[in-house]
């Protein structure tokens, strides 16, 4: 590509809608590396891989909207990973006493998984990690009204990309 006045500028932001588009999702992928990257510490220092966690985080979630257990392929579907990479991850957790797997009772095939409270002790744990890390990067530039607000703009948006 040459490096003339018609090229696009991908990085410079313009002042409609477009442009608005642009800043939000550049920032938003930045803030995510960063969040992750901090996040994934404190996860490893507990010993768990980031989709161990994701899954005790998943299965805690659905626990407060009042789903006590889910299937795995609808974990699968949640998190966007294979099965056979799931199965690996369950499996681990049981052992550890973090989930528990058990058959249907109308249905054998179908198997439900449930937090266990050494697993929501563990989650709880960890979030409260979380919490006091990213409070102390995020309550000191943006207002409580600001975080209101952008926590419910990015719950909107992902029930939007993610309707699970």
């Amino acid at each position: 590509m040459t490096n003339n006045d018609e090229s696009p500028k991908l990085l410079e932001p313009k002042d409609d809608a477009d442009g608005a588009m642009q800043k939000l999702l550049l920032n938003l992928f930045l803030s995510q590396k960063i969040i992750l990257q901090q996040s994934e510490q404190i996860v490893h220092r507990h010993r768990f891989t980031t989709l161990e966690f994701d899954v005790l985080a998943t299965l805690h979630r659905m626990r407060q909207n009042e789903q006590q257990q889910m299937k795995p392929s609808d974990i699968v579907k949640n998190l966007c990973v294979s099965s056979g990479g799931i199965t690996k991850v369950l499996k681990s957790l049981e052992i550890a006493q973090l989930i528990s797997r058990q058959a249907d009772a109308n249905d054998k095939r179908i198997i439900w998984v449930t937090l266990t409270a050494l697993g929501e002790s563990t989650c709880l744990a960890i979030f409260e990690e979380l919490h006091q890390l990213h409070n102390t990067k995020i309550a000191p530039v943006l207002s409580e009204d600001e975080i209101a607000l952008l926590g419910n703009a990015l719950e909107k948006l992902a029930r939007q990309l993610n309707p699970i």
